[in-house]
């Protein structure tokens, strides 16, 4: 379950910067 919760982790943070990248686009 290590592996999940990895890939868990590492997806969170791939969301988090697509979210932030997105966001960032949109008001500039």
């Amino acid at each position: 379950m290590l592996v999940s919760h990895g890939a868990r982790q590492v997806i969170i943070h791939l969301f988090a910067l697509v979210a932030i990248a997105s966001v960032s686009f949109l008001l500039s």
